[in-house]
């Protein structure tokens, strides 16, 4: 087949580059590189893969337990609480009816003192040095803090909400309601004595379960003490 002249010399130059690679890659006996046949996606269901769908049964399972302790922390609990059948395995029941006396005696000393109103008229007159002796009584009672060998207390398990102190002047015990319905009372001023003299006391708490849901509110009785709305 003769030379076509419509070339010019650029094409005619890469003509022959071609031929030439052609002859080398016959020389050096190269196969010719196949087609990459398209590749088959590997993700497969269980059913083709020969699998029973075992999963699926368990996921729903775990689902319907869910729904049901979800419907069972719902129940909201009401009326009057049984202390040794809400205690928490950390308070037995001795520790519970030592309690139980520890309030008994608090309300009955409450009821034998005379409740005096608190007028929301401060009468500056009966505190030495008036309107500044006053102001120098809220200075050093804001400066006041509770000095204890314990830096921290671990009254509930969980993050506490609210607290109440009991309103008796003898005792100082506080009460806390946690994030999931852990109610814990710290008697601060009793102390757990150690067995071992080499370990500290611990903190005298008390603990029950008396909600299934955050406490966001404890309030004492203001006419009897032994009674505390949560």
């Amino acid at each position: 087949m003769g030379e076509d002249l419509t070339l010019n010399e650029y094409e005619k130059q890469r003509l022959e580059n071609i031929r030439r690679n052609e002859e080398i890659l016959r020389q050096l006996n190269i196969p010719e590189l196949a087609h990459k046949k398209p590749t088959q996606p590997t993700r497969q269901s269980l059913r083709i893969r020969g699998f029973t769908p075992d999963g699926i049964e368990a996921k729903r399972k775990a689902e319907q337990d869910e729904k049901r302790l979800e419907g069972e922390k719902r129940v909201r609990m009401m009326g009057d609480l049984d202390l040794n059948s809400i205690r928490s395995d950390m308070t037995s029941i001795d520790d519970t009816n030592d309690f139980v006396d520890i309030l008994s005696n608090l309300t009955k000393s409450n009821l034998s003192e005379d409740r005096k109103s608190i007028s929301d008229d401060i009468d500056y007159s009966c505190i030495a040095g008036g309107v500044d002796g006053f102001k120098a009584v809220r200075m050093a009672c804001r400066s006041l803090a509770i000095g204890e060998k314990w830096s921290s207390v671990k009254v509930t398990p969980e993050r506490i909400y609210c607290i109440a102190i009991h309103p008796a002047k003898e005792k100082v015990l506080v009460a806390a309601g946690d994030k999931t319905g852990w109610l814990g009372f710290w008697d601060v001023k009793e102390s757990i004595k150690s067995e071992d003299e080499d370990e500290e006391d611990q903190p005298r708490t008390y603990l029950f379960q008396a909600h299934t849901k955050t406490i966001t509110s404890t309030m004492y009785s203001p006419t009897n003490s032994n009674n505390l709305y949560t």
